[in-house]
Order: structure tokens, then C-alpha cells, then sequence
């Protein structure tokens, strides 16, 4: 515990920082002068993600699909990036250690819709999926209608009996 007037010491960024996160969602975990200074290297984005999201099942970091994700990831804007944090971990900031501490998994399954288990941090993304296109349209339906079905825990609780 700590009286009010300690925090005097903290600007209004540096203590909306401290309780709520960074706002914008920077996929590198290399803390660098261009990170402070709010811009990345796209090729540094590309290396964390590709580290850092584990595929599993038949999916393997030399999977078109998988690469496919990790472009369209790094090309996102922050709005994107957020939805998917959302998407995938229930909530739309990295955790305190960023992209190594998130933990997200992706796997492939039949169907033709994006689907998350946000307990597990699994995306599963449809086999069929080919271009970057039909994966940009696919995530971006499964983000507007997330609360609609998109997560496992709402599927489970609207299946039939």
C-alpha cells in the first residue's frame, strides 16, 4: 500500500501504463530506441511472432497457413491487433512480458469459420484457407461477430442438447 501523493510522481501516461498496459500492441519482444519511440521494424515483428505463436496439431512454422497468419499479424494496424489479442486471450493487451508471456497457440480445423478457446489461447483457423485475402476476411468476420459465437465457451453454451 502507498499514499496518493507517491503517485504524484508518475505521469498520467507512465501510471496509465503501469495499470492498464501499453494501448498500442507492439508483437516484438525486443525492447529497442524505435520501440520507445513507438515505431517497429516489420522484420522484427515478423521474427517475434514467428517465435512466439506456437503451432500445433498437423500446423507447423513452415506451414503456408501459419505464415500467412504471422504476415497478415504484423501488417494489422493496433485496432486488428487488439481484436485479436481479444479474439484469442480475452483481452485486448499483451501481458506484463509481452508476446512471450501471451502463450497463443494456432491450430487448423474443418470448417470454414475462425474459432478461439480463449482458456487455452488456441486459434483454430479453416484448412481451407489459401491466400492472404480469405485469411483477412475470415479473421475479420470471426472479430465482428466474436460475441456472437466466436469463442468455444459460447459455442458449448448455445449447442442443442
Amino acid at each position: 500500500m502507498f499514499g496518493v501523493p507517491s503517485l504524484l510522481r508518475f505521469s498520467p501516461l507512465e501510471l496509465q501504463r503501469l495499470f492498464c498496459g501499453h494501448q498500442k500492441v507492439v508483437w516484438t519482444a525486443y525492447i529497442t530506441n524505435d520501440w520507445l519511440a513507438g515505431t517497429v521494424q516489420e522484420e522484427e515483428e515478423v521474427r517475434a511472432l514467428t517465435e512466439h505463436i506456437t503451432p500445433v496439431g498437423r500446423l507447423t512454422k513452415d506451414s503456408p497457413l501459419f505464415l500467412l497468419l504471422i504476415s497478415e499479424l504484423a501488417h494489422m494496424q493496433n485496432e486488428k491487433r487488439s481484436a485479436f489479442l481479444d479474439f484469442v486471450t480475452a483481452t485486448p493487451r499483451l501481458p506484463p512480458g509481452g508476446l512471450p508471456q501471451a502463450g497463443i497457440k494456432v491450430a487448423t480445423r474443418a470448417g470454414k469459420i475462425v474459432w478461439s478457446q480463449t482458456c487455452i489461447r488456441t486459434l483454430y483457423l479453416p484448412e481451407g484457407v489459401e491466400t492472404a485475402d480469405e485469411l483477412r476476411y475470415a479473421l475479420d468476420e470471426a472479430f465482428a461477430n466474436a460475441a456472437l459465437g466466436g469463442f468455444h465457451e459460447q459455442n458449448l453454451a448455445g449447442a442443442p442438447s
